[in-house]
């Protein structure tokens, strides 16, 4: 399973990404800041802010072997699927249902034989 999430201007070192195997928490901090400057004045702009997103995923994962790739503000993790259990099939042993039929018949029990 991919899954894309745009984060621009925030560098990796600045990222904190946990998985478990039905989520994605995101953490991080954008930093911003822009000089500009002419003869008569200087323009300063800083813009700093944490953010925080957790993400429920459709299906369990395997969260010990997630790969990561941030480039160009996208942040791309694989998420390998945990391999679902089979369902289970139980064999009925129906030698002792029979034994239990025939006890009700012979009029050991309260119910009528169909």
């Amino acid at each position: 399973m991919l899954l894309r999430v745009e984060i621009p201007g925030v560098e990796a070192k600045d990222l904190d990404v946990e998985v478990t195997q039905d989520a994605v928490s995101i953490a991080g901090e954008h930093r911003y800041e822009k000089h500009s400057q002419s003869k008569a004045k200087v323009h300063s702009e800083f813009r700093y802010g944490n953010f925080t997103r957790v993400i429920p995923l459709p299906t369990k994962v395997q969260n010990q072997q997630v790969k990561a790739d941030l480039k160009d503000g996208i942040l791309i993790l694989t998420l390998p699927k945990l391999e679902q259990e089979q369902s289970k099939v139980f064999k009925v042993n129906l030698g002792q249902s029979q034994s239990a039929i025939a006890s009700i018949e012979a009029g050991n029990g309260n119910t009528n034989p169909i």
